[in-house]
């Protein structure tokens, strides 16, 4: 039949189909075949893995035999029975050796995992380490102390499997940090322990290692992901663990087994070394944190990590040591409280736990306070699940490619997996901050110290955590708001909660309520914990022994309707299901790995087609009469009944392109009329402010005001603090200078009149703030109550701002002024100074020239004189390119050191190159005691996302010599002569005063410009950068980026292939604009950075540097050039990518040499960029050249220290 078959469809002559069919069965043949060989392999690893196992814990159970032998005299149980800080002290003093504390938890260990299968490998360094302590001087807060670790956290010499087939093999050269630090401070790791597949679970089972059990119920789950940690802790085989946490995988674990467990602030503790199933994920942050029996344990550890070496080794993590004075405060909380979440109701035994906690700590004094926790279900649907599924979670299922999926995973599985537009990834990111900050708002208002409230349990049978993976919504919670959160054992179930349980009804009384009973019957005895737990739920009819398909096909499809109604949260699982963009997300992960039995009912949701899966959601949607009303009308409209005159069509269409047009006018007048309006109310503020201090002159004519405004910051406030000058006479000298700089160079977009109220404010205040009296000015896009944040953009006039931003609140409280709000570029996305509304802002030393962007506003006015203090902001340069083209001193601060609440973002949830408020002034002394006033307990207060980081004084102040790496061109944009003569300069400068110059070159600057920086904004194709122009004047300056970004990604890609040979580094930029296309594509760029930074710092270190003198981009352009020339920035951006303090000095002119250099000027492709740069820069001599000063991430000290010198040896140098 096949080959007459083939005889009717193939062309004679294509052959013979005998011997087309041999080769159709061949290679269906060979399919097979391969198919065969791959799981083979599969298994042959996996078991290669079990016997590398076996032969560790033999050699462990030897190590552990041999010890006893030689010293029978150790008493074990007393070792074992010690907590950890009795056990620290009789090591520190010598009553108990560390050998003797390592072999008795190594033999308990093994008795452990024996009974649950805990232990994956063991640690052999973990001997070597025991003899280097012998020789430690210092013994560490952690000495002799043994220490298991999670699976997937880096340990030289050994795999972090990830519970994969895929990592099997690949053997880490070098310890993760968090290990690093351990062994420094005495500790001694010694196991691995397991964990669920791919991590993604709160079960604890893979296909090569096995199911782990709870070692209180064999029939309970221990927990995951660090369910291997909670097992052995609680078996008494470890008494310190550290894992980690996602939505619960430290605390979940901890609620299962009646541990304490800790999940800190998400960058508190060094991830560097820790393999992670999902990469460069933002928007949900991961934890590193430690498990244990009681609370003090946890807090030694805490306290033993958060110090010097973790800094030193990761200089990304926050230095914030740990505060023992908090710790062991007795002053009593005010503490939120709830038993619910309102998505899964608690279990009775876990409702009774918080109960019984919140009576006790009121018994205790502490003041508790009921607190609900706003829209969980939108945290679960919309932040979490969208946030680790992004991308339909097609990283998960291209992990069990060819792979044996756990049925517990099937129903996720057949769920998550969607296509989605990657713009639609910038805004989920957005969302988590806005929940973060009403969540922070509630919390302030009812002025609690901590929560109190459940975490998931008791334990869950078997299997079942991979069918309610959503019941993670108590401990998710917190991973959404990267808040720390711990788990306290309490009480155990009783037969009375067993009892309650019978009658539980969950909150929606659908499928996963009724299943959500079954895991938990049969606790008693088990633990069931207070402080922030998931919620368990559900009550069903079908036997806990039935499968999944006996128990849905007790009712028939066709009845289901009825129900459909009460399973909302489901449908919305659906829905959230959608995601974002099919990503393939690494084709080759997990290939060849066997998918874990606990896995396989949420892999196979995954493995669902977008079709299945909106079918479902459709059918899960309740229906409504309405609805079908409503389909009927558009049935209606779309196939009428009769013919349509084609007379009546041509009037129709006549009269809509009519109305089209007369709508587009009608919108750009309307348009016209709000910059009209706009320039009105910016106008009537001048002219008020300037009736005010012409009334104030008439009151105080004796005013020196040159005497005033040449006055350094530093002695102003001291001037003002003594009462020599008084705020008011200084703050209408300032507004009268900016007056005049205003009408020269127009930079101020608004007077700030609130600003009398302020000076009276101040006065009446009986402590004098650190910037007591100073006039600030802030740039337009920092929120200050009662005024707009316009970004340059039509769209943003109207509605003013209802709350001062932190950042003006904390200035006001001390002492400072702010009197004006400045000019910027439209939409801030320009190095230029001009917006439709407000116009061009020029450059105070040269009006052909730019004053940069994009805060130019705030350079202007400060170097013309008209303000002493200003704040700008920076994501590519925007306060260091207004410095160098206005010869002031300006620092980016490393992101999240100022607070960043209340400020305008035109394009929201860019997190992967975060933006950074920093200071400009007239000199570096004014920028330090910026930060030092900012960085106080205010802010900290106002915004808890902000690290706690007090100004170092002593850095600042500290003369010290320093070792600095220099560079005078990054080999990408190659800058003009007089930058390159300032950065030659300023290293003879520093070496003369004593301090070493190191070369450094930074690697890759082509790649990080074009693949790292210019697809982070990108990344959506400039979509939505585009979409804030709708509706929209765009400036001319903006134009040829505008024009590009409309180019649809295809042109893009084929102008990017045909200029490829002709001029690369403009066909790089096309194609970066093109975006990203994918989800899975966006996270591998943010990992890209992760990896690029952790190079740099590699290299940094290698040199064993302090800081960084490089160039900047400079001198100042003339007008209009800054949006043509968009990667010329790559001095400036360089340190936005990596998230580095940067800061900027003035250190000479442009001097007539440097002009005639200038026209020898090639650059290094000879390419229309190299021109352009060439037309920008000509005409300059006399401005400003500078160069730019970095440090490590927190070490804005250290920074401002290097500016300091280098403004100090170049003003010697001019003063000669």
């Amino acid at each position: 039949m096949t080959q007459e078959r083939l005889w009717q469809v193939l062309d004679p002559s294509w052959g013979d189909p005998r011997t087309l069919s041999a080769l159709l069965c061949s290679s269906a043949a060979a399919v097979v075949l391969l198919k065969w060989l791959g799981r083979r392999q599969i298994q042959q690893k996996m078991e290669e893995a079990r016997r590398t196992r076996d032969l560790a814990l033999e050699r462990m159970e030897k190590a552990a035999h041999r010890f006893k032998q030689e010293n029978p005299g150790t008493q074990t149980a007393h070792v074992l029975s010690l907590t950890m800080v009795e056990l620290v002290e009789k090591l520190k003093e010598g009553s108990l050796s560390p050998e003797s504390v390592l072999y008795s938890y190594m033999g308990k260990a093994l008795e452990v995992t024996r009974e649950v299968n805990c232990v994956i490998d063991f640690i052999h360094g973990c001997e070597d380490q025991l003899q280097k302590l012998k020789k430690q001087k210092e013994k560490g807060l952690l000495y002799g102390i043994p220490i298991s670790i999670k699976d997937h956290i880096n340990c030289k010499g050994h795999v972090s499997s990830g519970g994969m087939v895929k990592f099997l093999g690949q053997v880490k050269e070098e310890d993760s940090v968090i290990v690093q630090v351990l062994k420094s401070q005495g500790a001694i790791p010694f196991v691995k322990t397991n964990i669920p597949q791919t991590m993604i679970n709160y079960d604890c089972s893979n296909l090569i290692f096995g199911q782990t059990l709870n070692p209180l119920n064999h029939q309970k789950s221990p927990g995951g992901s660090s369910g291997g940690e909670g097992a052995l802790i609680a078996g008494g085989g470890s008494i310190l663990g550290i894992g980690s946490d996602v939505a619960g995988s430290i605390r979940l674990p901890s609620s299962f087994c009646g541990l304490c467990g800790l999940k800190p602030t998400g960058n508190r503790i060094s991830k560097l070394g820790v393999v992670s199933p999902i990469i460069g994920m933002e928007s949900v942050t991961g934890s590193l944190g430690p498990m244990a029996r009681d609370v003090d344990s946890l807090a030694l550890c805490m306290k033993a990590l958060l110090r010097e070496e973790m800094f030193r080794l990761d200089p990304t993590v926050p230095p914030i040591p740990f505060d023992e004075e908090v710790y062991t405060s007795s002053k009593p909380l005010r503490i939120g409280y709830y038993e619910g979440d309102g998505y899964f109701q608690p279990s009775p035994s876990m409702k009774r736990a918080i109960q019984e906690t919140r009576k006790l700590l009121q018994d205790a004094g502490h003041t508790l306070v009921p607190f609900a926790p706003p829209k969980i279900d939108y945290v679960v649907d919309e932040l979490f699940t969208r946030g680790i599924f992004s991308d339909g979670a097609a990283h998960l299922v291209d992990c069990f490619k060819g792979d044996i999926v756990d049925p517990n995973l099937k129903s996720q599985f057949n769920t998550y997996r969607l296509p989605a537009l990657v713009k639609r990834i910038l805004a989920i990111i957005l969302k988590p901050i806005a929940y973060r900050t009403e969540f922070i708002a509630k919390w302030r208002k009812l002025r609690l110290d901590v929560i109190l409230c459940p975490a998931l349990g008791p334990a869950f049978n078997h299997g079942y955590a991979g069918k309610l993976f959503a019941a993670t919504s108590y401990t998710n919670l917190y991973n959404v708001l990267n808040f720390p959160a711990g788990v306290v054992p309490v009480s155990t179930v009783t037969r009375a909660d067993e009892e309650e349980l019978k009658h539980y009804e969950g909150h929606y009384g659908d499928p996963w309520d009724k299943r959500l009973k079954e895991p938990v019957i049969r606790s008693r005895d088990l633990t069931a914990l207070a402080p922030r737990t998931q919620h368990p739920k559900g009550s069903s009819d079908c036997d806990p022994a039935d499968t999944e398909a006996e128990c849905m096909g007790a009712v028939s499809p066709g009845l289901q309707l009825t129900k459909v109604v009460r399973w909302r949260h489901v449908q919305n699982k659906m829905d959230e299901a959608w995601g974002k963009q099919d990503t393939g997300f690494d084709q080759t992960y997990g290939e060849g790995d066997v998918v874990d039995a606990t896995m396989k009912s949420q892999t196979s949701c995954y493995r669902l087609t977008l079709l299945v899966k909106r079918v479902l959601a459709f059918i899960f949607t309740p229906l409504r009469p309405e609805g079908l009303v409503m389909i009927q009308q558009q049935l209606r409209q779309l196939l009428p009944e009769k013919e349509v005159d084609p007379s009546a069509a041509l009037t129709l269409l006549c009269g809509s392109v009519a109305a089209v047009v007369v709508w587009k006018w009608l919108g750009k007048r309307q348009i016209q009329k709000k910059m009209e309006e706009a320039q009105r109310t910016r106008d009537e503020g001048v002219k008020k402010m300037a009736k005010a201090v012409q009334q104030f002159r008439e009151q105080v004519p004796s005013v020196q005001t040159d005497a005033i405004l040449s006055l350094p910051l530093l002695e102003l406030t001291g001037r003002l603090r003594e009462g020599s000058l008084s705020p008011k006479t200084v703050l209408y000298t300032y507004v009268e200078k900016a007056l005049e700089v205003t009408q020269q160079t127009n930079c101020l977009r608004h007077f700030i009149p609130e600003c009398e109220e302020q000076l009276q404010e101040i006065q009446r205040q009986r402590e004098k703030g650190l910037l007591y009296g100073i006039p600030v000015s802030i740039k337009d896009h920092i929120g200050h109550k009662g005024h707009l944040s316009t970004c340059g953009l039509v769209q943003c006039l109207g509605t003013p701002v209802q709350e001062d931003s932190v950042l003006v609140k904390v200035l006001k409280r001390q002492g400072a002024i702010p009197f004006a709000m400045t000019n910027v570029p439209q939409s801030l996305f320009n190095y230029d100074c001009s917006n439709p509304i407000f116009g061009q802002t020029l450059n105070p030393f040269n009006p052909q020239k730019s004053p940069g962007g994009s805060s130019g506003g705030e350079g202007a006015l400060i170097a013309g004189g008209g303000s002493i203090l200003g704040i700008g902001s920076d994501i590519g340069g925007s306060i260091r390119l207004p410095s160098s083209f206005c010869g002031l001193c300006g620092l980016k601060p490393t992101a999240k050191r100022l607070s960043l609440a209340g400020v305008g973002d035109p394009v929201s949830g860019i997190l992967a190159v975060p933006c950074a408020l920093g200071p400009m002034a007239r000199d570096v002394d004014s920028l330090a005691l910026c930060m030092k006033a900012l960085l106080c307990q205010e802010m900290f207060q106002l915004d808890p996302t902000v690290p706690p980081i007090p100004f170092d004084e002593e850095v600042y102040s500290s003369s010290a010599p320093l070792r600095v790496g220099y560079y005078d061109t990054d080999g990408y944009f190659p800058l003009p002569p007089c930058v390159r003569r300032a950065v030659r300069e300023t290293r003879g400068a520093l070496q003369a005063a004593g301090h070493q110059l190191v070369p450094f070159s930074p690697p890759r600057i082509h790649y990080v410009m074009t693949e790292l920086f210019l697809k982070t904004f990108f990344a959506d194709g400039g979509r939505a950068w585009l979409d804030l122009f709708t509706g929209d004047i765009v400036d001319p300056s903006l134009k040829s980026q505008v024009n590009c970004c409309k180019i649809p990604r295809l042109g893009k890609k084929l102008l990017a292939l045909i200029l490829k040979p002709l001029f690369p580094r403009l066909a790089d930029y096309l194609s970066a604009l093109g975006g990203m296309r994918s989800v899975k594509e966006m996270w591998d760029h943010h990992h890209q950075i992760e990896a690029y930074r952790t190079e740099f710092i590699a290299r940094w270190r290698e040199l064993r540097l302090d800081a960084v003198l490089c160039p900047v981009l400079g001198p100042a352009f003339t007008a209009g050039y800054p949006g043509k020339l968009l990667t010329a920035i790559s001095s400036t951006m360089l340190y936005n990518v990596l998230n580095f303090p940067a800061g900027v000095v003035p250190v000479s002119t442009v001097t007539e040499a440097d002009e005639e250099e200038l026209k020898l000027y090639q650059g290094c492709c000879d390419d229309p960029w190299d021109r352009t740069l060439k037309q920008a820069v000509a005409g300059a001599v006399g401005l400003p050249v500078a160069v730019q000063c970095v440090a490590l991430p927190w070490q804005e000290e250290l920074c401002l220290r290097l500016m300091k010198e280098v403004e100090t040896l170049s003003r010697e140098k001019r003063a000669a």
